[in-house]
């Protein structure tokens, strides 16, 4: 399990062009872009069952290769930036719980995802 640190950066309008101007900006300019195409499909049940428990449940294509994450929120007295993430490859465009070690998180994604009760969102968390 890895842990994921989101930071969301609100500029001001009269400083966007000093805030381009930053050294640490400018040095990213440098380096030659990166495209991908990445298509995310992130899956729940009818009712929102994960959603409600804080987890989202993703399966991501980048090429040919598909990625499977699965994030849920901090437990109390954690940080609101932070959760936990659970990454690896899969075969197939369909979640696959098989390899999922964390015995929690199991019982928390298991009963919502049997028996193809999860599907496409259209609300990702």
């Amino acid at each position: 399990m890895d842990e994921e640190i989101e930071l969301k950066l609100a500029v001001a309008p009269e400083h966007v062009e000093r805030f381009r101007r930053h050294p640490i900006l400018r040095a990213l300019k440098e380096r030659p872009a990166s495209i991908a195409r990445l298509v995310s499909t992130y899956y729940d049940t009818p009712r929102f069952e994960l959603r409600h428990k804080a987890v989202a449940l993703r399966v991501r294509k980048i090429g040919h290769a598909r990625v499977q994450t699965i994030k849920r929120q901090p437990g109390a007295g954690k940080s609101r930036i932070a959760r936990q993430e659970w990454e690896r490859s899969i075969k197939g465009d369909q979640p696959d719980l098989s390899a999922l070690e964390d015995p929690e998180l199991r019982r928390l994604i298991s009963p919502h995802t049997a028996k193809g009760s999860s599907r496409p969102s259209s609300s990702p968390t």
